[in-house]
């Protein structure tokens, strides 16, 4: 419950939450509990974190622990219902399903371009409507500075 709580309120509170900045990368986070979360990103116990499976080295250990749950163990339970292909992400799933369906998901908003896979729009995006891009990353980093600094 108290996991709940502690969403609610940092996700989802009217109220305006202090942010925090972290000291070591400069991000800046929603409240002391966002920083304290942040924080473990840059611990290191000073061993190296080898993954025991594909042997990539990890910064640190959550950064392994992560690795090891998304790469190698979250299990591919989205499945074509036509080719039998899984996926590990409902929106993978979708996107493959263009393949079968021929639907288009995604339209580019400066062009009439159309894309079955959102990170192939982003990249259209950045690559031929660059100053646009710039524009929409400017106006989204505004909403995450801190409201006190002065820059």
């Amino acid at each position: 419950m108290a996991q709940f709580q502690y969403h609610r309120n940092s996700r989802h509170n009217t109220d305006e939450v202090k942010r925090q900045q972290c000291k070591v990368c400069n991000r800046w986070l929603k409240g002391a509990g966002g920083l304290r979360k942040h924080m473990l990103i840059h611990q290191t116990s000073g061993k190296p974190n080898i993954c025991t499976i594909c042997g990539k080295n990890a910064p640190n250990a959550m950064a392994l622990k992560s690795h090891t749950i998304f790469v190698h163990l979250k299990q591919r339970s989205f499945e074509c219902t036509i080719c039998g292909k899984a996926f590990k992400l409902a929106k993978l799933l979708e996107e493959h399903m263009t393949t079968h369906t021929g639907n288009i998901l995604y339209t580019c908003a400066h062009c009439p371009k159309t894309f079955n896979s959102h990170a192939n729009m982003l990249a259209h995006r950045k690559r031929d409507h660059l100053e646009e891009w710039k524009k929409i990353r400017m106006e989204r980093e505004k909403i995450y500075e801190c409201p006190s600094s002065s820059a």
